[in-house]
């Protein structure tokens, strides 16, 4: 009866010990997060650096540090388009899903005249520099996700950061940043490379990409500052050519428009319906630009 009671005791205590370190056994998940960008509207915009020194998920209400960085971490946000990304995390995290990630980055104080250093710009074909500041001088700015990692699973997501939409410009040579961000299940993403044929005429455009059916003449109008706001994302065509990357399996249209030299927009040129994105795949197309829908 002892031996009984003596052997279970050390077998529930040896189940309490596999519990407590199964997190170290192997029962985690890995998570790999990559950040991306987008090019700006402005041509005369060489770069978008944002100084990024920490990251945190939110799971069960509560938040995890993910990764603090031992040295801020600049990433260029203008050269990371067209399926190009750059890795923030690769790790081993406890399974769940994730509602929130929190990125903490060094900004501009918009309420101080100082200015530290490094500290997030958007810098110029000239060499000018101007500062990057967050809505009451925050330091973190936190995205909605639904980031699911599973037991011995690996999970591979992109912050896909619009830059169109996420840097403004602002008062007193500032750029104000409002994050417009996609979380993008990598594995069921693919990219898109463009080329236009039948070109008429030397004039400057733009592509946007829309879902394909959601597109409508009142995107062109100006929304909070920017135009086309619904756009899934966006990029410049150079050379009659465009890549877009990170962009969910499925069928998009493509609204290209005129652009002056600073970017403005200046006219609809027209839209290029249901082309298939496949995950996993470069999608390339020949874009003739005479078959054009007008709406």
């Amino acid at each position: 009866m002892k031996c009984g009671k003596h052997f279970f005791c050390v077998a529930a205590v040896a189940a309490l010990l596999l519990a407590g370190c199964a997190e170290d056994l192997g029962l985690k998940g890995r998570v790999r997060l990559s950040i991306s960008g987008s090019m700006p509207e402005d041509p005369a915009i060489a770069g978008v650096n944002l100084i990024i020194t920490g990251l945190e998920a939110r799971r069960d209400g509560n938040w995890r540090a993910l990764r603090g960085f031992d040295q801020p971490v600049g990433v260029n946000l203008t050269a990371l388009t067209g399926g190009q990304s750059f890795s923030l995390i690769d790790q081993f995290i406890v399974p769940g899903v994730y509602t929130e990630v929190r990125v903490s980055v060094l900004m501009a104080d918009p309420k101080s005249a100082v200015l530290r250093s490094p500290i997030s710009t958007v810098d110029f074909n000239t060499g000018v520099s101007q500062p990057i500041f967050l809505a009451a001088g925050e330091t973190s700015f936190t995205v909605p996700v639904e980031l699911s990692v599973s037991e011995r699973g690996v999970a591979d997501y992109n912050l896909a950061i619009d830059v169109r939409k996420s840097v403004l410009p602002a008062a007193a040579q500032t750029f104000a940043f409002d994050p417009q961000i996609r979380l993008v299940n990598v594995v069921d993403a693919g990219n898109l490379s463009g080329r236009l044929v039948n070109v008429d005429g030397p004039e400057a455009l733009q592509v946007f990409v829309y879902k394909t059916g959601e597109f409508t003449l009142s995107d062109a109008a100006l929304n909070n500052g920017v135009r086309f706001r619904r756009a899934v994302d966006s990029g410049r065509v150079r050379a009659s050519r465009f890549q877009i990357g990170f962009l969910p399996a499925g069928t998009y249209d493509l609204v290209f428009a005129t652009v002056d030299a600073q970017g403005h927009f200046t006219g609809l040129r027209g839209v290029a319906r249901n082309v298939a994105v496949a995950a996993r795949q470069t999608a390339t197309r020949d874009i003739d630009m005479k078959s054009l829908s007008n709406s």
